[in-house]
């Protein structure tokens, strides 16, 4: 424990020039980390949200996939019901 104690001291001696210096490096990396730590959140808020849009979106298109697909067989129950084959083509008078 002293050993740890003696190598702190010996860093933080010497003239007062290098002493601001290692300050403002460990002043420096502290805003990094919580800088870092900011980005990391906005970023995670910003997945999050991401991802809500796009589960929103695959809801709305899987709705819309079914209505087609209801529509489609109802297109197809009044077909057989009128017992025309015709699909409403003009080309053949």
């Amino acid at each position: 424990m002293s050993g740890s104690r003696t190598a702190l001291s010996e860093v933080w001696r010497g003239n007062g020039a290098r002493r601001i210096a290692r300050l403002f490096v460990i002043v420096g990396l502290i805003a990094a980390v919580v800088a870092e730590g900011y980005l990391i959140t906005v970023l995670r808020d910003r997945i999050d949200k991401q991802t809500e849009d796009l589960r929103t979106v695959s809801l709305r298109l899987q709705s819309l996939k079914n209505e087609r697909d209801n529509l489609h067989d109802q297109l197809s129950s009044i077909k057989k019901s009128s017992g025309g084959g015709n699909d409403g083509n003009t080309d053949t008078r």
